[in-house]
């Protein structure tokens, strides 16, 4: 019994260090950390697993405010537009020089419009999580005054019943302040959040298409859609009301865009399939390719809906053809390839409303 209460004590000792060392119970002001923003430094990514790339290596670099692009790094003053959104955003496993930002910069660079982009993509952010970067982080860092927000938004909010996560600082209780200053708990926090992506299939992971089976078959009855998703898409667009204003109120244009995914095609006739498997639960039930373009274009609706309200711009990339297999690593995330078209496609909207200088 004398060894086991010795090793109790190297563990209590241990979990105190890594407490002290990682949490924020000397230093409060971990509000990036509590976000789940990266900052700070450059990581050296071997993006192998996911897809072909040569060299394997990636560059992910974000600055100490958070922010992601080559030409603002620790200048947030030169922002003209900033990205939000979660890891389609983000782009985790693309090389800097290759994120769909950078590629839109290039774009409206060569047209005569020097524009500087930053990238505040989150991994694994949903809308929830948009309202408390803008609260919490993007208002915050010195002299950021961007012209356009631009919100790529939809795939992560396809699951959000509820703010998992995030709540705001000054009304969570004692209890709650103490779990977001404790390094374990948010660890825990990071891991339950993986999980719950992995199975609803957000997770960055190779998929192999050739393996897939494609069907022209919905399990939901496209009068069930609504039933289905029950008052998400009320929800939803109560979020993007509230980001929008939040948005404007940072002096912004807002610009909303919606997201292509690899989990439906569209045939050379027309026809759609979608990818024949289990996905899910959406409302308790079981989804597949093709229920979940249904069920995405329901929720996109929200966002065309704000944009005419507020007289927004809105690129839907959910309804474009353009998109092929080698787009994607797996269900949402971009290859390299996948990122220059969505740059180009962001760019040719922003251009045939801006006009090319002369």
């Amino acid at each position: 019994m004398k060894w086991l209460g010795k090793n109790l004590l190297v563990l209590i000792v241990l979990l105190v260090l890594v407490e002290l060392g990682f949490g924020s119970w000397i230093f409060h002001d971990n509000t990036l950390d509590l976000l789940n923003i990266p900052h700070g430094r450059t990581w050296y990514l071997n993006v192998t697993p996911l897809y072909e790339r040569s060299p394997s290596k990636i560059a992910y670099t974000r600055d100490e405010y958070g922010l992601r692009g080559l030409s603002i790094l620790r200048h947030p003053e030169q922002v003209d537009i900033l990205t939000l959104g979660g890891s389609t955003t983000d782009q985790r496993y693309i090389d800097d020089s290759a994120t769909w930002q950078q590629v839109l910069e290039s774009r409206l660079t060569a047209a005569g419009y020097p524009w500087k982009v930053a990238n505040a993509g989150v991994d694994g952010q949903s809308t929830f999580g948009h309202l408390e970067s803008i609260d919490r982080w993007l208002s915050l860092i010195p002299d950021l005054a961007p012209k356009y927000i631009l919100m790529y938004v939809g795939v992560n909010d396809f699951y959000k019943e509820n703010a998992y996560g995030y709540r705001d600082h000054f009304q969570a209780t004692q209890l709650e302040q103490w779990k977001n200053q404790s390094a374990l708990y948010n660890l825990g926090r990071t891991l339950k959040g993986m999980v719950l992506a992995r199975g609803r299939g957000v997770a960055h992971r190779r998929i192999d298409f050739s393996e897939l089976g494609w069907t022209d078959q919905p399990r939901i009855p496209l009068q069930e859609v609504d039933t289905v998703l029950a008052d998400l898409p009320r929800r939803y667009r109560e979020r993007l009301q509230a980001l929008v204003v939040k948005v404007q109120n940072m002096g912004a244009e807002p610009v909303l865009v919606t997201q292509p995914s690899s989990m439906y095609r569209f045939g050379e006739d027309g026809r759609m399939e979608g990818i024949n498997t289990e996905g899910g639960p959406v409302g308790g039930r079981t989804i597949n390719g093709l229920d979940y373009y249904h069920l995405l274009t329901r929720m996109n609706a929200e966002v065309h809906a704000i944009g005419k309200e507020h007289g927004l711009a809105v690129l839907d990339l959910t309804q474009r053809t353009i998109w092929e297999e080698a787009d994607f690593y797996d269900y949402i995330h971009t290859t390299e390839q996948g990122a220059t078209k969505v740059g180009n496609a962001m760019a040719d909207a922003w251009l045939a409303k801006l006009g090319k200088k002369e």
